[in-house]
């Protein structure tokens, strides 16, 4: 009896994992969406980046998302760069987008 309760545990902590992860994407997306659409950018090409330079972004959580992406403005001049999705504190439940644009 106590095998299966451990194993009902560790079922239900790998699906809570996964559930957290897919959510974060999905919230991520929004939220990229949403800052396109407020600054008048389009997005071309955008990359769901699982894992960045730590130390290059060390200010990064795991509960925020991170893109790379290519935009037009409305002038239909090009960009690149990396979005960050969410607060450094609250991750993405907070509506939050910062851009890093590629020099």
């Amino acid at each position: 009896m106590a095998q299966l309760v451990n194993v009902i545990f560790i079922l239900v902590f790998i699906f809570a994992i996964a559930a957290f992860s897919i959510w974060v994407m999905v919230r991520g997306d929004q939220i990229l969406d949403k800052w396109a659409t407020d600054n008048g950018y389009r997005i071309i090409k955008r990359e769901h980046w699982l894992f960045w330079q730590p130390f290059r972004f060390p200010a990064v959580r795991s509960a925020q998302s991170v893109y790379h992406v290519t935009v037009l403005d409305a002038a239909g001049n090009e960009k690149q760069g990396l979005v960050f999705c969410g607060s450094w504190l609250l991750g993405v439940i907070q509506n939050t987008a910062y851009v890093k644009w590629d020099d």
